[in-house]
């Protein structure tokens, strides 16, 4: 017997593993998972065929268990349904799920088996409640049953042959209302024996309609009982649903407490580097940044000014070579040009009176003062 695991999950993976250690030969179970490295934790852990392909897991298994979430059930189901063997049984373990929205999805006559398990299954502690379609047949539940065993208690819920039974019992009534309303048609038309043949079948449907209503009955205080389960069975999961959320969100609070903290990490430490008593920090380097492009500047403007003072040097050399020039041309021309510190012409001596002397002096002097060709003033 061949059994194939569908999305091997938490749950479905305590399934697995409950049965491998109640005695099924790993050698004849398949697993499915999406990431590679989730299908090779599987075949490491435990020694089992894992592949990430849905319809080559179901293509010669007898048993085939879905552990998928509810929302995914009815893509699972329509991928692999019609690569289902002949004899297979469909066992999901999606929560909420009926046996009809899952009919609906599969061929035709497919057996079908709808289990609840509850969270300590996980540890081989819990209960299974199990509920199989009218396709199902007693050797694939026992098959179910057995399989399930392994990881906790199994119950079926006989909820569908109690309304089996009720269904049998009312249409048991009907067929011998029927049989009664012909028999007296027949009385009262005087065929008294073909009236007795229908009161006898009126009989016969009336006892058929007791056994039916004795089952129903039987039936009834197991039904209570599996309800009950059933009923802790989902409170227990609300309760882990609750649970579940209650520690997403404390997950949820320890990674923005962590954000948090390393973002203030970030900021103390950006503090840390702008120490201005730390020769190291950043606003010291940046100072010696700001020191070397203004001494750039400095030396920039010294070899500008170097070059000025060159500049007027130059004019006042080719002044020099002017002046020069133009004495030459004037003792070419027969002149006498007076060089710097020559001997002038002394100034007449002047006496004790001699007011003439006086203003012939100081003329002289001033038009020492002036350039060529002004006239001195006479005032």
């Amino acid at each position: 017997m061949t059994i194939a695991f569908i999305c091997t999950g938490n749950m479905n993976e305590a399934v697995m593993a409950g049965a491998l250690a109640g005695g099924y030969d790993a050698a004849d179970v398949v697993a499915t998972a999406r990431r590679d490295e989730r299908i090779s934790a599987l075949k490491e852990k435990y020694g089992v065929e894992a592949t990430n392909s849905n319809t080559e897991a179901v293509a010669d298994a007898d048993t085939v268990v879905l552990g998928v979430k509810p929302y995914q059930l009815d893509d699972i189901l329509t991928e692999i349904g019609e690569h289902l063997t002949k004899d297979a049984v469909v066992v999901s373990l999606a929560v909420g799920r009926t046996l009809e929205s899952m009919e609906a999805k599969l061929p035709d006559g497919v057996a079908v088996v709808r289990v609840m398990p509850n969270t300590p299954s996980m540890v081989g502690k819990g209960m299974h409640a199990v509920t199989p379609n009218e396709a199902c047949t007693d050797e694939q539940l026992a098959r179910t049953k057995s399989l399930l065993a392994a990881s906790g208690d199994v119950v079926t819920v006989a909820e569908k042959d109690h309304d089996a039974d009720v269904a049998e019992a009312k249409d048991w009534g009907n067929k011998a209302l029927a049989a009664s309303r012909k028999a007296d048609q027949l009385r009262s038309g005087g065929d008294t024996a073909g009236a007795d043949k229908w009161d006898s079948l009126a009989k016969i449907a009336l006892t058929k309609q007791i056994t039916a209503e004795n089952e129903a009955k039987a039936a009834e205080p197991m039904i209570a009982s599996q309800r009950q389960v059933v009923e802790q069975l989902k409170t227990g999961l609300q309760q882990m649903e609750v649970k579940l959320g209650e520690l997403r969100s404390k997950r949820d609070q320890l990674i923005a407490r962590q954000k948090t903290a390393e973002a203030q990490v970030k900021v103390q430490g950006a503090i840390r580097s702008i120490n201005v008593l730390d020769p190291t920090s950043e606003l010291s380097r940046y100072e010696d940044q700001v020191r070397r492009v203004e001494a750039q500047a400095a030396g920039q403007m010294e070899l500008a000014g170097s070059s000025l003072e060159s500049q007027f040097a130059e004019l006042e050399a080719s002044g020099t070579s002017l002046e020069a020039e133009a004495r030459l041309a004037a003792l070419k021309s027969g002149q006498n040009p007076a060089l710097p510190g020559a001997q002038q012409q002394a100034p007449a001596q002047i006496t004790d009176g001699d007011d003439e002397a006086i203003n012939a002096a100081f003329a002289a002097l001033k038009n020492q003062g002036q350039p060529a060709g002004e006239e001195t003033s006479s005032y």
